[in-house]
């Protein structure tokens, strides 16, 4: 995935979790990271592991797909 790609799957879980009208603190309970680093991951300023993509997916209540496509 390049820069661009991964700069829209960012983009994309974000969208997803507004219009699912969840908190990144939510997401970040569900998935067992710290606030912060959820913020983190969802900025781009740390990778999302493949792990952590399918604990966000599930957090979201969509496939690990869904996040992945535009």
């Amino acid at each position: 995935m390049n820069e661009k790609q991964y700069a829209a799957f960012l983009q994309n879980i974000r969208q997803i979790r507004t219009k699912k009208d969840i908190r990144q603190h939510t997401v970040a309970r569900r998935i067992g990271v710290t606030p912060t680093a959820y913020c983190r991951m969802e900025n781009g300023q740390s990778q999302i592991t493949v792990a952590s993509l399918f604990l966000i997916a599930e957090a979201l209540k969509v496939s690990p797909h869904e996040l992945l496509i535009q």
